[in-house]
């Protein structure tokens, strides 16, 4: 750091030698420190040992500091620890090793592992995390006790295999024992330290936008912290050896989930393709989820079309389902990894950022196998019997597949890959449905890549076929997709219109900012005088008291029915986040839904449980946007809350349109569907929307007209009367 923090102009010419000089003496230490550990190996197995155990004990120290920095990504805080001046003492305190160590010990096992080739994964242990001598357990310390990517019968079945199989008894080899370790550095070392270098980014960028000079000695600190960090991660070897270790990492993942039978043999078709083609993103390829679970799922609906016990449905959560090479895995493993390539992708995104005045280094993807890993992506995404947990198929591997199409320089390489045109699009329709499971913020979160990667992929012709040869082989797939979606588009839009209906209401209150803390002497003396007034009128005071509990009470009950009741609690700068995460998230669902109608419109207008549906819904968005009510909607600067009306309500008129193009009875279907939604159709509406659309340009003039034909051929028809039965009532 001290080539950095000094007076001196810091020119591109400088950073560049001292850059390069720097990075070249650490390489040199590296590669001197890796030849002493190697020669201490060679020296018998009780000194690889020792070797091995020191290792643990450095990873075992730091097991707080990756459990802490998890903490701090899910609580959002930003603080930098190593900026902390009490940081030295912590670190002691703590047992903890300094961020500089961490980075060099990861560094050391990133080059104890590169050694180990692919085609040598088959020498890799699968069975590790169930061994219980000492070299195992000062290896794995936390990571033994984390959960287990099989079901319970499944672990049980992978414990019989090893006890069969003597593999626990045997001597692991030194590749595995540092395979094993280099995992769980990737938890322990690596994401924690970029989870660090991040913060630092940000409390720079935060003095930076407080307008701080860059002479100040703060200013120039963190200057120098950067560029001391950027030194050892943007490092073009330590890059090259990160990503050897996760193409590895994922390479013997999906050799665990497609070469292996439920009783631990070798499938043979698999392994021999393996072996002709040692890009396993083959495998992913040919078969998609795997074929142990399509084969359990062929099974399955053999039993639903036949004579099936109860007891057999019953115990099917029990049964094994995955070979116990896979069961025996920790799960935390696929999430560590998952979650270093986001942060890889992260300091892509840094290192796009100066590279114009420093030009001198290489972009840390530089190595990365974009297929390989969108291919082990794509696997975990549809390979729910394998992978149950929900968080890691959607927030894992759907997100880092997210980041790689937000990354600029991946993207283009993506949208050409085989395997990513091909199964794409049903992975995303798969975890867009799973994502069910999850709460409703999960739900809201898990969606959110999902649907801005489909609208960016369905334009693109490749997967637009994909799309159709998903609607034609698993028709209820996409049905429940389009049902799905339908639900957030009625709830976005209910709640994003409740949510700008509050800020207009505080706009013209005057309330339109958040409310300053109350000063204690303040606070003291309205106290006093409230006590004051109690007692002097305690049944008055007492009845008022009761009539505003009364009147706040129905008020919260009004609005609970209405969706209002926790809005009226927000603050003012939480309810502008979260309106503006609202009309984001409305929007960009109801875009997708157009494409969807634009594309498979036919599947839609053919179906009589999703017509009805989406016919509602989209009478709903037209019923906010333009209806009796939507002079409610308009607040102070709607851009500052995402909210673009004309964009909106062009993308449900232009869903009417599509439609009822799909239409084979040539708009029958449509329009006898809209006029018995009795909720939301109004004529009078349809035809507002008519003439703003037209005054606008929302729409071309092709759409325009068939737009126009629809609404006449609305305002001709009859709306249909429903009687009510009162004698059906008590």
């Amino acid at each position: 750091m001290k080539y950095f923090a000094g007076n001196q102009a810091l020119t591109t010419q400088y950073l560049q030698a001292t850059v390069q000089t720097l990075r070249h003496d650490e390489q040199n230490h590296q590669e001197v420190f890796l030849q002493i550990v190697k020669n201490l190996c060679r020296g018998g197995s009780d000194c690889r040992h020792r070797v091995v155990q020191w290792y643990g004990q450095i990873l075992g120290s730091n097991e707080l500091r990756a459990k802490m920095s998890h903490m701090l990504r899910m609580t959002q805080q930003q603080a930098a620890e190593s900026l902390d001046p009490m940081h030295s003492m912590l670190l002691k305190v703590q047992g903890q090793t300094s961020y500089g160590f961490t980075l060099n010990a990861f560094w050391s096992l990133l080059g104890l592992a590169e050694p180990i080739k692919m085609d040598k994964l088959s020498d890799l242990c699968y069975f590790f995390c169930l061994r219980a001598d000492a070299v195992a357990r000062e290896v794995l310390g936390d990571l033994a006790k984390d959960a287990k990517l099989g079901n319970e019968a499944s672990v049980s079945a992978a414990e019989k295999f090893c006890n069969a199989k003597g593999v626990l008894k045997a001597e692991t080899k030194f590749p595995s024992e540092v395979f094993w370790l280099a995992l769980k550095a990737v938890r322990v070392l690596f994401n924690p330290c970029m989870a660090e270098f991040t913060r630092i980014l940000q409390k720079f960028q935060s003095v930076h936008d407080q307008g701080a000079s860059p002479t100040s000695p703060e200013y120039r600190f963190l200057v120098a912290e950067i560029l001391s960090w950027r030194t050892v991660i943007l490092h073009p070897k330590f890059c090259s050896l990160y990503w050897h270790l996760v193409h590895l990492g994922l390479s013997w993942l999906l050799r665990a989930v497609y070469c292996f039978n439920l009783d631990g043999s070798c499938r043979l078709d698999e392994e021999t393709l393996s072996v002709k083609h040692p890009r396993l993103a083959t495998l992913v390829m040919q078969s998609c989820p795997p074929p142990l679970q399509v084969e359990r799922q062929r099974a399955a609906r053999a039993n639903a079309s036949g004579s099936q016990s109860p007891n057999h449905a019953a115990n099917a959560s029990q049964d094994v389902t995955t070979p116990p090479q896979f069961a025996a895995l920790p799960s935390a493993l696929v999430e560590d990894l998952f979650s270093s390539i986001r942060r890889m992708l992260e300091l892509q995104s840094v290192y796009l950022s100066v590279r114009s005045s420093q030009g001198f280094e290489q972009p840390p993807i530089a190595a990365m196998d974009a297929e390989l890993v969108a291919s082990a992506c794509i696997a975990v995404m549809t390979a729910s019997d394998f992978f149950r947990n929900v968080h890691l198929r959607c927030d894992g591997a759907c997100k880092t597949l997210y980041f790689m199409f937000l990354t600029e320089g991946v993207r283009d390489r993506l949208e050409s890959i085989p395997v990513v045109q091909e199964h794409l699009v049903r992975a995303l329709t798969e975890v867009f449905i799973a994502s069910e499971r999850g709460s409703y913020y999960d739900r809201i979160t898990f969606r959110i890549p999902i649907v801005d990667l489909f609208q960016k992929l369905l334009v693109v012709d490749n997967y637009k076929e994909a799309l159709h040869r998903l609607g034609s082989s698993s028709p209820e797939k996409f049905i429940h997709m389009i049902h799905l979606l339908l639900n957030d588009v009625s709830t976005l839009v209910d709640q994003a219109m409740s949510a700008l209906t509050e800020i207009r209401k505080r706009q013209h209150e005057g309330r339109d900012h958040d409310e300053p803390p109350q000063p204690s002497a303040t606070t003291e003396g309205a106290a006093a005088e409230a006590a004051a007034a109690a007692g002097a009128s305690p049944s008055r005071s007492s009845s008022s008291g009761t009539e505003d509990e009364e009147d706040e009470e129905e008020d919260d009950a009004g609005a609970s029915l209405e969706g209002n009741a926790q809005l009226r609690r927000e603050t003012w700068s939480r309810l502008e986040a979260t309106t503006r995460d609202l009309c984001s998230l409305g929007f960009n669902a109801c875009s997708l839904f157009s494409l969807y109608a634009k594309e498979c419109g036919a599947y839609i207008i053919r179906s009589s449980s999703i017509l009805p549906q989406a016919v509602t819904t989209l009478d709903c968005c037209l019923d906010h946007l333009v209806g009796p009510r939507c002079l409610q909607l308009k607040v102070n600067n709607m851009e500052s809350y995402n909210f673009q009306p004309k964009k909106w309500l062009m993308k449900v008129l232009e869903s009417y349109v599509y439609l009822l193009q799909a239409d084979p009875e040539g708009g029958d279907s449509l329009v006898a569907e809209i006029l018995k939604d009795g909720r939301y159709f109004q004529k009078e509406t349809v035809n507002k929307a008519y003439r703003i659309a037209k005054r606008e340009g929302l729409m071309n003039l092709k759409l325009l007209e068939k737009f126009q034909e629809l609404v006449k051929r609305l305002s001709e028809g009859k709306e249909e009367d429903f009687e009510i039965d009162l004698d059906a009532f008590p």
